[in-house]
């Protein structure tokens, strides 16, 4: 009937709210980790397996926190980690270590990490930026897994990315200069 239905369609937009707000304080305790501040120790798991990650797979590294940055293309966004070497985004899932395991790029990946790496100050170092996602558990504190980013489809996918901007520009005659 339609009361139940509106009852479940309300569970479920609960259950997709609690989700979203515990991701962004896993991603908030991890971006305080890496300003080398407190944070909440009911994310001491999902942070110290954050960190061992990072160290397996990119060194005793220095790591940028998350910083907002612009495009002279007229876009912004946000870098959740950086590096000379390395640009990391940080995506929360449900599930257990065999969930995030199993976790795969898809193009919209390739786009947001492509976008992201072409507003990046060059490094100081003069290679190009190694870039990866790194899942982790919403549900099961310290399951995570560290999925690298092939550098052609992070160039593919930026150019799809900068493809579908003008797209949206010309669409919306909204062409913000980097400067707003």
């Amino acid at each position: 009937d339609k009361e139940w239905m509106k009852r479940v369609v309300f569970d479920m937009r609960e259950e997709a709210n609690s989700a979203a707000e515990r991701g962004t304080a896993i991603h908030g305790a991890l971006e305080m980790k890496i300003q080398g501040r407190s944070y909440d120790s009911q994310f001491e798991g999902h942070v110290s397996g954050v960190a061992k990650l990072l160290l397996d797979h990119c060194g005793d590294s220095e790591w940028m926190p998350e910083k907002g940055i612009a495009s002279e293309l007229g876009y912004g966004t946000k870098a959740d980690a950086f590096n000379d070497e390395w640009l990391i985004d940080f995506k929360t899932k449900d599930g257990d270590q065999s969930v995030m395991d199993s976790q795969k790029l898809y193009e919209n990946h390739y786009m947001q990490l492509g976008a992201t790496k072409a507003c990046l100050p060059k490094n100081s170092l003069g290679v190009d930026r190694q870039c990866a996602i790194v899942f982790v558990s919403r549900t099961d504190p310290g399951a995570c897994s560290f999925v690298f980013a092939d550098a052609d489809k992070i160039e593919e996918g930026r150019d799809l990315f900068e493809a579908t901007l003008k797209v949206w520009q010309l669409r919306s005659k909204h062409t913000p200069s980097w400067r707003q």
